[in-house]
């Protein structure tokens, strides 16, 4: 479990910025122009700091290091006598930040890497983290995600050193856990009657937001080529995480064309889980239907299957065509 103030914690011990005032107290060695400091130029403070660089209007302008006595320096770009541009801040601490800054401050793409090893790397703004990015504590949890000043915020993935992940939605730093409306608790039968496809698959692959899914068991749905099938991938706390390589049975919804949808209001489960749904399954769904001949598929599926009457057929569109209505992927031991 992750507190609060963890995050906050050790992106604000690297949030102290400096800035020197060249017009107070110091000696500048260097180019002028019409009396200003312009070109190649050093100036040092009383305190001893030191900056060495580009000079434009008075003003440190352009590429130029700027290091204070403790050991803190920034080397980089200025604007205006900010840092400005493309830079690598280090704190005396041992802390160093590379990346964008904007009027002093880190703004845009950046890393920010701390002496205990914890580092984010992601978008900034306003000097806190802001935006994309990810987060890796010393002990290698990781956070991917949305952030707002400096907290976790919006949808994100915490990924612990022990292998749980939390998806979801972060509110100021809190993870938000999925909660289900009761109507959306349904039996096996009436999770069967209300989804467009139900059907034991195996994820072989993810392209974008989409996963590639083989199915192995077959009641309900539309096919793909090769007895395939695609499911859509979302990020909310109510969704699945999908791993290449499980099975699941899925009860789904169509999400857009071809594509369906599930998530964990739903009886999807993974497979080793749904035992009883699938024994449900088979021994409730009608497995022969001589009304309901048409193809589960415009397009030519090829592969065995086993239908539920134990025939082995060439295709799924053939075994529909004898009205079974359910099978498993493969021959039935002896081909019919």
């Amino acid at each position: 479990m992750f507190k609060n103030i963890l995050i906050a914690c050790l992106l604000l011990m690297s949030s102290v910025a400096f800035a020197q005032d060249t017009s107070k107290g110091g000696k500048y060695k260097g180019s002028y122009k019409a009396g200003k400091k312009e070109g190649r130029g050093s100036f040092f403070w009383d305190d001893g700091s030191k900056y060495t660089g580009e000079w434009h209007d008075d003003m440190m302008e352009g590429y130029g290091v700027l290091s204070l006595l403790d050991g803190t320096k920034y080397e980089g770009y200025w604007r205006n006598g900010k840092r400005d541009g493309f830079g690598t801040y280090k704190w005396a601490n041992g802390d160093t930040y590379q990346g964008q800054f904007k009027d002093n401050k880190r703004a845009g793409d950046g890393i920010l890497k701390m002496k205990d090893g914890s580092e984010y790397s992601g978008q900034w703004a306003n000097n806190m983290a802001n935006g994309k990015g990810t987060f890796i504590w010393s002990n290698k949890t990781k956070y991917i995600g949305d952030w707002k000043d400096d907290k976790r915020h919006g949808q994100g993935v915490t990924i612990s050193v022990s292998g749980k992940i939390e998806q979801g939605t972060y509110a100021n730093d809190v993870y938000v856990p999925c909660k289900c409306r009761p109507e959306e608790l349904l039996s096996v039968a009436q999770a069967f009657e209300q989804s467009d496809a139900v059907f034991v698959g195996k994820v072989v692959n993810f392209a974008g937001d989409m996963a590639g899914i083989k199915i192995m068991q077959y009641w309900k749905g539309n096919l793909m080529a090769e007895i395939s099938s695609v499911i859509k991938v979302a990020y909310n706390s109510c969704d699945w995480i999908f791993f290449e390589g499980e099975t699941y049975l899925f009860y789904a919804k169509i999400y857009v064309g071809g594509v369906y949808a599930t998530n964990l209001c739903t009886r999807t489960a993974k497979v080793k889980d749904a035992a009883a749904d699938i024994a449900f399954l088979e021994q409730n769904i009608p497995c022969i239907n001589k009304e309901n001949t048409t193809p589960i598929t415009e397009s030519n599926v090829s592969g065995y299957v086993c239908g539920c009457d134990g025939i082995s057929y060439r295709s799924p569109n053939e075994a529909r065509k004898n009205g079974v209505q359910s099978w498993k992927l493969g021959l039935c031991g002896n081909k019919k």
